[in-house]
C-alpha cells in the first residue's frame, strides 16, 4: 500500500474518531472524496462553504474558486 493510500486510511480512521481534520489541498477530487465539508477562501476570506449533505459538484467548486 502506497503513501497516499495509507494517509487515505488513517484520515477515515480519525474521522470516524470524531476528530476533525483540516485538508490543504490543491487536488480537487481528493478534497470532494475525503471531506465533509470544503471551504473555499479568497482574498483571505471565506467565499463559500460546501457540505457533503448537499451534494459535492466539481463545477459549483470551480465557480467560487475562480
Amino acid at each position: 500500500m502506497g503513501i497516499t493510500a495509507n494517509i487515505y486510511k488513517l484520515i477515515a480512521q480519525v474521522k470516524q474518531e470524531g476528530i476533525g481534520i483540516i485538508l490543504i489541498s490543491d487536488e480537487l477530487p481528493e478534497l470532494i472524496g475525503c471531506s465533509d465539508r470544503i471551504l473555499i477562501m479568497k482574498n483571505g476570506e471565506v467565499a463559500k462553504i460546501f457540505e457533503r449533505a448537499e451534494g459535492f459538484s466539481e463545477h459549483r467548486i470551480v465557480q467560487v474558486m475562480i
